[in-house]
């Protein structure tokens, strides 16, 4: 027996309380819970009942979390495919070079696209439509 004593003692010795601190008179008057300096094995046992209940009120709620029945995948799809609406977009502007809509502090996507295909050597009428939006934007400047 005292050897499936020893080593609980390590642990047991973490949770007494002190002996020095009962010195104090204050103290030695407050009767603390589950604690008695008597024998070791009792303290570790009123421990082990204190963890043992907290444990089982955890794995009550652990349990109680667990859904009863699959979830269908009709459910599944509904709730995935839910009306996500879309925001509106409010911060429209005009381009500058094209006067189309576009979005604020956003390259004009036609105008991008046009640069592309004049880079890559594009269509005719794409470098045409390049060309005629910085022709009607010089003479905006030369208006003012």
């Amino acid at each position: 027996m005292a050897l499936a004593a020893a080593p609980l003692a390590g642990f047991v010795a973490r949770f007494q309380l002190q002996q020095a601190g009962l010195a104090i008179p204050v103290l030695r008057r407050i009767q603390f819970p589950h604690v008695s300096t008597a024998s070791p094995l009792s303290t570790s046992i009123a421990i082990f009942a204190g963890v043992s209940s907290l444990i089982r009120d955890v794995w009550e709620s652990v349990l109680r979390a667990v859904p009863k029945k699959k979830t269908s995948h009709m459910k599944k799809r509904h709730r995935q495919m839910a009306g996500k609406a879309l925001k509106d977009v409010t911060a429209l502007n005009r381009c500058s070079a094209c006067g189309r809509a576009k979005r604020a502090h956003v390259l004009c996507p036609y105008c991008v696209q046009a640069v592309k295909n004049f880079f890559k050597g594009g269509s005719k009428e794409t470098t045409v439509a390049v060309e005629t939006a910085e022709t009607a934007e010089t003479a905006k400047k030369a208006d003012v």
